[in-house]
């Protein structure tokens, strides 16, 4: 039990992993099938074409609660959401909106353009309209603001739910991530044939749940925080001094992720083909000589070595509409981890988790491959709580992800970013703050005696973006991660889809995180 300065507080309610975890992946892929079919093929089903906005109702209504239920499973342990079919129907109606927006944007952007515009330029010009220029990103936010406060408080006017506390803070976060995420998620989903952009958007819609749930979330509890520190601020300060002496054992729970960050560098965006299967194989080495703080400082006597194995079979599916397609894969993480601090000491080896990649949608033109997707990660063995060393994170994360590379001539442009949002370790109660990633690399062929050798740089940038929590308070100030690498990499292509790559990548910024270095070995090969 944990105090928050003014009562007992119980530790916050989790679910089982196996059962409503696995069920939630099966919806998410028969939703997805389902979805996917009636776009690829609307043509053969005049109802399809005649009825746009009801099934963008549909795909909104199934699609984007889906990622509220995340939330609610991520924060609470708990799939269903109050009033979950309220929510559903009011994505339903935003997916509506959403729809008739896009068919009016893009005409009129490319009326002002023209037709001979560049479709990249026309994209970016149509996101940048519907998510800044024009307002209407904020307003439909803000709609879903004032519908999730008469949800959540009871009945009152839009005005009155605007003037709630949360919303200063709610509005900063949803500007940010206007210019940060919906400028080039849209950018993308402009490229893409109007048969698919509502497909597209709906599944960004997962990722959309999830950012307002979170938003509303965080703004609420800055929001109660002020409240409470006006009144009671020596109470609250010295009930979480408490708290954070007592979960001190769990701190190497915090700064880590359960995907390998700095990973995906070398050609991201590019998955096999309808009815091709390809295996890919990742080996990396970090020592780790150091736990640093939030000012990227050792504080502790720490030494550490991580190993780490991970095959990913991924197959494609036989659907290819304009250039899209769609990918499913598994990947399990195999680990040695060893672990000193102080005089103790502790190893530990075994799975330490299952990557189920339940879809991946890639769509190429020319030069430029895209791919979107979205990731469980189950553990995959168990955990010891009073164990330095464990491999297993104990607890579930979904993953939404992103890719885009770019092969001009002799030259690859490269970056994948991705969004972990984790539920609470039922062992220790700790929960993981929401860590946002991004993998980069750019690589030149210089010899034209050896075209297939590239040489380049890359590395990632990982910044977290909520505070971890432990007993339902900030851990260690929030504790929040903060990582930057970068390195050389070789890679050498053997034939199409058959290659290797060796990358390392140096440790630039470390906060509240390990430092060290680490060395990759990766391979692929069709099967």
């Amino acid at each position: 039990m944990a105090t928050n300065g003014y009562a007992v507080v119980p530790p916050p309610r989790t679910a089982r992993y196996a059962i409503y975890d696995g069920l939630a992946a099966f919806y998410f892929m028969i939703a997805s099938i389902v979805f996917i079919g009636l776009g690829e093929h609307a043509r053969e089903h005049p109802w399809v074409m005649a009825h746009p906005y009801i099934l963008a109702f549909l795909k909104f209504a199934c699609l984007a609660t889906f990622g509220e239920c995340l939330r609610g499973r991520i924060v609470a342990g708990r799939w269903i959401v109050r009033a979950v079919l309220v929510r559903a129907l009011i994505w339903g109606c935003l997916g509506v909106w959403i729809a008739f927006a896009f068919q009016v944007i893009d005409a009129g952007v490319g009326h002002l353009l023209g037709p001979g515009a560049p479709a990249v330029w026309r994209a970016l010009c149509a996101s940048v309209w519907i998510n800044l220029l024009s307002g209407y990103g904020f307003f439909m936010m803000t709609a879903h603001f004032v519908t999730d406060r008469i949800i959540d408080d009871g009945w009152q006017s839009p005005w009155r739910a605007l003037q709630h506390p949360s919303f200063s803070p709610w509005a900063r976060i949803v500007m940010l991530t206007l210019v940060c995420f919906w400028v080039p998620a849209h950018t993308i989903t402009f490229l893409l044939p109007p048969a698919w952009r509502v497909v597209f958007a709906a599944y960004l819609g997962i990722a959309l749940g999830l950012l307002l749930s979170f938003s509303n979330a965080r703004a609420r509890r800055q929001a109660r925080m002020a409240s409470a520190m006006a009144g009671h601020g020596l109470a609250l300060a010295l009930g979480c001094m408490g708290v954070l002496a007592a979960g001190r054992a769990y701190a190497t729970e915090g700064g880590g992720s359960v995907y390998p960050t700095g990973v995906n560098t070398v050609m991201p965006a590019i998955l096999p083909g309808p009815n091709e299967t390809e295996l890919f194989n990742y080996i990396v080495d970090v020592p780790m000589p150091s736990l640093n703080n939030a000012k990227g400082r050792s504080t502790v006597p720490f030494r550490a070595n991580l190993f780490a194995y991970a095959p990913r079979l991924v197959h494609g599916w036989d659907v290819d509409y304009h250039g899209l397609h769609l990918e499913t894969g598994v990947s399990p993480v195999l680990q040695r981890k060893s672990v000193r601090v102080g005089d103790s000491s502790d190893f530990a080896m075994n799975m330490s988790s299952f990557d189920l990649q339940a879809l991946y949608l890639t769509w190429s033109h020319g030069n430029v491959h895209l791919m979107v997707g979205q990731d469980f990660w189950f553990p995959g063995s168990t955990f010891n709580r009073r164990a330095l060393a464990n491999v297993s994170p104990n607890k579930v994360t979904f993953m939404p992800e992103g890719a885009v590379t770019w092969m001009p001539g002799r030259w690859e442009v490269s970056v994948e970013f991705t969004g972990q949002f984790s539920t609470i370790n039922p062992a220790t109660h700790y929960h993981d703050g929401a860590l946002f990633d991004l993998d980069y690399g750019i690589g030149y062929r210089p010899f034209r005696r050896l075209p297939k050798l590239q040489v380049g740089i890359q590395g990632n940038f990982a910044n977290q973006f909520s505070d971890d929590m432990q007993y339902g308070v900030p851990y260690e100030n929030g504790y929040r991660m903060r990582n930057f690498t970068i390195g050389p990499q070789f890679v050498y292509s053997i034939r199409r889809g058959m290659g290797v790559a060796l990358k390392w990548q140096h440790n630039v910024v470390s906060h509240n995180t390990v430092g060290g270095e680490r060395f990759w070995v990766q391979f692929a090969f069709p099967l």
